[in-house]
């Protein structure tokens, strides 16, 4: 009986503990295509050359086709990009491209590294249908 009881107990945690490596590479994914989406959009809301090499990188479709985020997930990223990122906003008006360049990456890591947008994906990943 105790060995029984034993091989439950150690089933039970390697399986909690494949189920939290799994939201984990979830939410690493996430925070990745949320990072490629800001980039994106950011540089392009100054910078509207289609041949630039930003509009280049296809880590968008990645995340869609390599991962197992579901589209609700994405969308949701989406969404929430869309309605935080004025928040960080650091892009200057008047300046040069190496600048506004550089205030796009800082403006994508504010929004991406922030409490809130981490509590977000969380909750996010957590709530989705993922096994």
């Amino acid at each position: 009986m105790g060995n029984r009881i034993l091989k439950i107990l150690i089933l039970s945690i390697a399986f909690s503990s494949h189920l939290y490596a799994q939201k984990k590479s979830l939410r690493t994914d996430a925070e990745g295509f949320l990072y490629a989406h800001c980039i994106y959009n950011e540089y392009n809301k100054f910078d509207e050359d289609k041949t630039g090499v930003h509009n280049k990188d296809f880590s968008g479709s990645y995340f869609v086709q390599m991962t197992d985020l579901p589209t609700q997930v994405i969308e949701s990223l989406m969404n929430y990009y869309e309605r935080n990122i004025v928040d960080f906003s650091n892009v200057p008006q008047a300046s040069s491209f190496d600048v506004k360049a550089n205030m796009v990456s800082l403006t994508c890591w504010q929004l991406c590294e922030n409490k809130k947008t981490k509590k977000y994906i969380r909750k996010l990943i957590r709530n989705s249908n993922v096994n």
